[in-house]
């Protein structure tokens, strides 16, 4: 588990677990400085190079992962005439209730409509994980929030093709993200507190690099997965006695 969810054990459990940090591919998941000066085409979406790109990533849109905060952010957001965002994610739910008239994400749209210019808004569902990794390695500023919960391998990932990351302010992400070294730290439910936090991540760009690099060393130390699956293969051997 990570630390956030070995506090969330009793005790008398706790003290038997190991916190292994989970690890990525570091070699698959690194910086492209280079794709900041070509244009991506996400299908008919194209992000050229004067343009800021903002990104949201999750599994689906939905409310456990700040799905409502992102939009309600919208307006703020797209009032610089230079960005455009892409949100990455199904209309399905991975946690908590679903609605039975319409997606979360429809359903928090509704009283967005006329709000803000939806042409430079893609949300093209879930895709392909090389397109995944096209918009990260493009992003000007990176967007992940949660509810308390388990954190996502996005964000992971995120760091470690080394993002400029503005993320919820909860333990379960702080032991990630340190604020102002590795990401900027914001009110989970505080949208126009987000949208403020992303525009300076945007014209600020000594802190972009700084924050990247950051980010980026973060991964390099703490999340590769070698050591983490040296980790697990140790664990397993001191557990059974054999090798997996």
């Amino acid at each position: 588990p990570t630390a956030w969810q070995h506090t969330r054990y009793p005790e008398w459990f706790s003290k038997d677990i190991q916190i292994i940090p989970e690890g990525i591919y570091l070699d698959v998941c690194k910086p492209n400085p280079a794709a900041a000066r070509k244009t991506l085409a996400v299908g008919n979406f194209k992000i050229g190079p004067k343009d800021k790109l903002v990104t949201y990533v999750a599994r689906n849109l939905e409310p456990y992962r700040g799905v409502h905060t992102m939009l309600r952010a919208l307006p703020m957001l797209l009032k610089r005439p230079d960005v455009k965002v892409i949100m990455i994610g199904g209309d399905d739910v991975s946690y908590g209730p679903r609605r039975a008239d319409m997606s979360w994400r429809e359903y928090f749209q509704k009283d967005l409509i006329g709000k803000y210019d939806a042409s430079r808004v893609l949300m093209p569902g879930q895709v392909a994980y090389d397109t995944y990794r096209d918009v990260l390695q493009r992003s000007d500023a990176h967007v992940y929030l949660t509810y308390p919960f388990v954190t996502s391998w996005s964000l992971r990932e995120a760091m470690g093709m080394g993002c400029a990351i503005i993320a919820s302010d909860i333990p379960a992400v702080s032991e990630f993200i340190t604020h102002n070294e590795t990401g900027i730290l914001t009110p989970p439910l505080d949208s126009g507190m987000l949208a403020q936090n992303v525009l300076t991540m945007l014209e600020d760009r000594k802190l972009n690099a700084r924050l990247r690099a950051g980010a980026r060393r973060f991964a390099e130390k703490t999340l590769d997965n070698k050591f983490y699956i040296e980790a697990m293969v140790q664990r397993i051997f001191e557990l059974t006695g054999q090798m997996p």
